[in-house]
């Protein structure tokens, strides 16, 4: 009896095994979100490309935008027909099941086809690929943008896109927070940043749009990386944003949450985040000089003045918005910027007081 039971139960876990391990393409009512990612050119002549993207299926579920709507403390008998729209829109990002196990191949134009990860709990997938220089075309101090598709099944003619940012290994970075350094959020106010993020027309805050703008003709090459504690959810309403505001375009890098434990939730979570981004970056970019641009109502300036430390050669600048009242002298800067040069940091209202750059 023991030789026979012992086989079976090998059988079931291999099959247990090959179940966890299973991956299979999209279905006709999954989608995939490529984020906009960056890229550089190795010394081999390589070009090293970071590939990001969510997998999920996007639910009805009856009930669940009146749910949404008071947990948000939004009332929705109050909003107008364009807010109402809005607040479908956007909270429709939220109304989802991330899937698993989800095998995407992509392709570069006539390049090769690369395989990434089957997606993991959170629908997610990443991947650093590794693509011959000269398929891609010549290298220049310009930046460019590599547009790369989903491969999938002969019969499903949907189209997946995405991009990277190839970025020259010398010049000039932007990083970049979103709401309230460029987008009038009223992170502060919880249900003023609730209502700006779901309900009302997103806004760009005074002055910022024409300093990108001024940065952008003063600088050939100069790279953009939006770095927030944003939620991956609203990708599409702040590419949305950016696009619509003629903001430069540039790399995004979001949180990754679970909504039901941490939708907006502050502190130590988005700050980590925010840490691991920046420094990835200027640990892919050793040779270039960066612009790190916050604001004041959360940890920004804490953040960058801590990377600022580590990477006194790479740090050009730091820029926070005030939005708490403070000025430089306040006890909190004097504490955050303490024994850093005076010259790198500046806290400002119009960001033209910021002219010229250093």
């Amino acid at each position: 009896m023991k030789k026979i039971f012992m086989p079976v139960v090998n059988v079931c876990i291999l099959l247990v095994l090959a179940q966890c391990t299973f991956a299979s393409g999209l279905k006709s009512d999954e989608r995939v979100i490529f984020y906009p990612t960056s890229a550089h050119q190795t010394a081999n002549g390589k070009i090293e490309a970071h590939i990001s993207a969510w997998v999920h299926e996007s639910e009805s579920r009856p009930g669940a935008k009146e749910a949404l709507a008071l947990w948000l403390d939004v009332d929705l008998a109050g909003l107008t027909e364009a807010e109402k729209i809005n607040f479908e829109t956007r909270t429709q990002l939220f109304r989802f099941d991330s899937e698993r196990r989800k095998q995407i191949k992509i392709k570069f134009g006539a390049a090769d086809t690369y395989k990434l990860p089957p997606t993991n709990a959170r629908g997610f997938t990443h991947k650093t690929i590794r693509i011959d220089a000269e398929k891609i075309g010549e290298m220049n101090n310009a930046i460019r943008w590599l547009p790369f598709t989903a491969s999938l099944s002969e019969n499903d003619k949907r189209v997946f896109s995405g991009e990277v940012m190839l970025v020259p290994a010398q010049g000039l970075s932007v990083v970049s927070d979103i709401d309230d350094t460029i987008k009038d959020s009223h992170v502060l106010d919880t249900h003023e940043l609730l209502l700006n993020t779901f309900v009302r027309p997103s806004k760009a805050a005074l002055g910022m749009r024409e300093f990108y703008q001024t940065l952008v003709g003063e600088h050939q090459g100069i790279a953009f990386h939006y770095v927030s504690g944003s939620p991956h959810q609203l990708y599409p309403v702040l590419d949305n944003f950016l696009r619509e505001q003629g903001f430069p375009k540039g790399s995004m890098h979001l949180r990754q949450v679970k909504i039901t434990k941490e939708l907006f939730r502050k502190g130590s979570s988005s700050e980590r985040h925010k840490h691991a981004a920046i420094r990835a970056l200027l640990k892919q970019y050793p040779q270039r000089q960066f612009l790190l641009i916050g604001d004041s109502g959360e940890a920004d300036p804490e953040i960058y003045a801590d990377i600022a430390r580590d990477y006194p050669e790479q740090v050009r600048a730091i820029y926070i918005r005030d939005v708490t009242g403070e000025t430089a002298s306040a006890p909190r800067y004097q504490k955050t910027f303490h024994q850093l040069p005076a010259s790198l940091w500046k806290i400002f209202v119009q960001p033209a007081a910021l002219f010229p750059l250093p």
